[in-house]
């Protein structure tokens, strides 16, 4: 990794990545990206609010990857001293991802993003049991609940269960005690919802699980790089880490398997990876996640509340504007700093229509549902209210003048 490649600074409340040759602002709106459809040309302007979903690859990270790809391309494990040197840097990035997790490198296996991690860490724990029950949060993402309704598919004697959530958008420890049993071989709770922002209480229901010797997942992907993450404060046995959601490549992940807890391989090949993954390593990836992992550990100890801050100026601005101002959703309850829910006062394609350069989350499809609409309505919302909702979720680069323009654009639409 780079040595001399800085986080960013902070000049007005607007966050810019810094690197030796290359800085990325992020301007009130970036610049136009040109894309061809069916063939036709078009210019958009991109207005962003969907960190939650990707973000931007941080220059520094870019130029941690690059000579990986080209000049110092062999695999680790080959008979050389380049790829001895090659080793050596994929061990740094895993101790830099094992620093921003709280855990030891041994404890930190490297994969292709949340979705493997997510599979690795239960089809894994699961292979290693007799079928019985699996207790699943209703709120989870689907690189959880998939491979757990495949798992059941194949052998009938798999029992799976839902855990309920809250109208406030978190899980009840309690609950999640109620519904163990004898026969309980793990529990998946996420550590914060990608679409409410909720952070979910996981060292009280790991607590719970242990009591009783039961193992918890936590897919933590929304957690790193906006929040400071202790695995070992959340006492979860495996935690997922997604590089793309904190200005990693897209592509890198690994996941957090606690020391002694023993895994079976979902792949098959060549071990790698503690035996746990097959393949030649993805060392440009890994490399990648390493930096961004240095990234966000030094960000979640100064540049917090910097979102927060961001985030409640949106919602004032709005209040301010709007004579039927939004509801926002799970208002009291801990949330993550950069993530807003909120519904608004008529029909989420009245904003899309007029403010096509605004990229934001919303419900896509209701049967099935997908993620956002499963979200909403396992906290109570209708169908009706669901088709006015939306989520922003704000990043490192969001710009105070950037808040203010989503709000006017939001505002304009429905003030009509």
């Amino acid at each position: 990794m780079a040595e001399n490649a800085k986080l960013y600074q902070s000049r007005k409340g607007h966050l810019t990545f810094i690197g030796p040759e290359s800085d990325y602002s992020s301007p009130l709106t970036s610049p136009p990206i040109r894309y061809s459809s069916l063939g036709h040309a078009c210019r958009v302007s991109l207005l962003y609010f969907d960190f939650n979903r990707t973000t931007p690859l941080a220059p520094s990270v870019l130029e941690a990857m690059q000579p990986y790809w080209s000049t110092h391309y062999l695999l680790p494990g080959q008979q050389h001293a380049h790829a001895h040197a090659v080793s050596e840097a994929l061990e740094n990035a895993r101790e830099s991802v094992a620093s921003m997790a709280g855990c030891e490198s041994f404890e930190v296996v490297f994969t292709s993003g949340g979705t493997e991690s997510n599979n690795l860490a239960i089809l894994g724990a699961l292979g290693t049991t007799r079928p019985g029950h699996v207790l699943v949060s209703e709120i989870e993402h689907e690189s959880v609940l998939g491979p757990i309704r495949g798992l059941a598919h194949r052998d009938p004697r798999w029992q799976i269960e839902r855990i309920p959530c809250r109208p406030c958008g978190t899980i009840d420890p309690l609950a999640v005690e109620s519904l163990l049993r004898e026969d309980t071989r793990l529990v998946c709770v996420q550590g914060a919802n990608a679409i409410l922002g909720t952070i979910q209480p996981v060292r009280e229901i790991a607590d719970r699980c242990h009591n009783q010797g039961i193992p918890l997942h936590c897919d933590a992907t929304q957690m790193f790089g906006k929040v400071a993450v202790d695995v070992k404060g959340l006492r979860a046995d495996t935690v997922t880490i997604s590089g793309h959601k904190f200005y990693g490549p897209k592509g890198s992940g690994a996941v957090y398997i606690r020391r002694g807890l023993k895994l079976d391989p979902i792949t098959f090949g060549e071990p790698r990876e503690m035996g746990l993954r097959p393949g030649a390593e993805n060392v440009p990836a890994c490399i990648g996640l390493g930096a961004a992992s240095s990234l966000a550990e030094r960000f979640c100890t100064s540049g917090t509340e910097s979102l927060s801050d961001l985030r409640d100026q949106l919602i004032q601005r709005l209040y301010e504007q709007m004579s039927d101002p939004p509801i926002v959703l799970c208002e009291h309850s801990e949330r993550l700093p950069n993530t807003i829910a909120m519904e608004l006062p008529g029909d989420v394609r009245t904003l899309t229509d007029s403010a096509r350069e605004l990229a934001i989350a919303y419900a896509q499809t209701s049967s099935p549902p997908d993620e956002f609409t499963r979200s909403l309505r396992a906290i109570g919302r209708s169908d009706a209210q669901i088709a006015r909702t939306i989520r922003l979720s704000i990043g490192w680069t969001t710009s105070s003048e950037q808040i203010d323009r989503a709000a006017d654009l939001i505002a304009m639409a429905y003030e009509r």
